[in-house]
C-alpha cells in the first residue's frame, strides 16, 4: 500500500499489511490490507484490497477498546488515503 506523502508522519507502525496511524494523538487509525489484490469489474484495471479499517478515540487519556469506526470493503489505494485524509482534516 502506498500513501499519500501528507500522511505518512503520522504512520506509527506497519507490518505485514497491518499499518497503524495516530492523527495528532486523537485518532488511532488501524489498516487492514493483508489481502492479496483482487481485479474488480467494477472498478476495471484499480487494484482493490479487502479493507478493515478501525478508527479508535482516546478517551480519558487512553484508547477505547470497541472502535469509534470500523468497515470491511474493497477498496482502491486513493479511497484509503482519501478516507485517512478525512480523518486527518478532522482533528
Amino acid at each position: 500500500m502506498t500513501y499519500d506523502e501528507k500522511l505518512t508522519p503520522y504512520l506509527r507502525s506497519s507490518k505485514d499489511g497491518h499499518d497503524v496511524f495516530v492523527f495528532n494523538n486523537k485518532f488511532l487509525v488501524a489498516v487492514n490490507t493483508n489481502v492479496n489484490p483482487v481485479d474488480d469489474i467494477d472498478m476495471g484495471e484499480y487494484d482493490t484490497f479487502l479493507c478493515e479499517i478501525s478508527t479508535y478515540i482516546k478517551k480519558d487519556g487512553r484508547w477505547c477498546n470497541a472502535p469509534y469506526e470500523f468497515f470491511l470493503e474493497n477498496m482502491t489505494e486513493a479511497d484509503v488515503n482519501k478516507y485517512l485524509q478525512e480523518v486527518l482534516a478532522d482533528v
